[in-house]
């Protein structure tokens, strides 16, 4: 697209002001441009999803086994009874996770039963990120850069063919003397 755009510029004669041909090249440029920063979003949420989604499985699996292992150990033992108190972390003393009541009973925080529930607030979906898919963001630019391309053609032509006719009116010709 640049080397298009330098040969067309090289042929043509230098003038100062933008001349019609690189309003259009320019806005095929970004419109190329703009096309590749959407191929390259779409795959980096994808990405992300596809990371969060490993992170959150794996976070499932050790509770699981955690859980497997805890009703092992209740069937085999005999239920002891834990005294923990965390003193320094106000967040976990806020949500009511270290205080003595629950430690006695043998409750604990729903960061320590399902630590799979620290990662996902409620109502959130683990396929989206920021709110949208990655193919939610491909059908839109589907719909929108072609329409987009669309508009800025025919306000260009528009533009450009009623400033041709305005300009052809304007010009005096010249009588050549022979």
């Amino acid at each position: 697209m640049t080397t298009l755009m330098s040969s067309t510029n090289a042929a043509l004669p230098k003038i100062s002001y933008v001349k019609s041909i690189d309003v259009y090249l320019g806005t095929c440029f970004v419109m190329v441009f703009a096309s590749l920063l959407e191929y390259a979003t779409v795959g980096y949420m994808a990405k992300r999803i596809q990371m969060r989604k490993n992170r959150f499985l794996a976070l499932q699996k050790m509770a699981e086994q955690k859980r497997a292992a805890m009703d092992h150990q209740d069937e085999h033992h005999t239920k002891q009874t834990e005294v923990r108190f965390k003193v320094h972390d106000p967040k976990s003393y806020s949500k009511g996770v270290g205080t003595l009541e629950n430690t006695v009973n043998g409750a604990r925080g729903a960061d320590e039963e399902n630590p799979a529930h620290s990662i996902l607030p409620p109502g959130k979906d683990i396929n989206k990120l920021y709110g949208i898919t990655p193919s939610d963001i491909d059908k839109y630019s589907r719909v929108v850069f072609p329409v987009c391309f669309i508009c800025f053609n025919l306000m260009y032509w528009i533009i450009y063919l009623h400033i041709s006719d305005v300009v052809d009116s304007d010009l005096i010709p010249l009588k050549i003397d022979e």
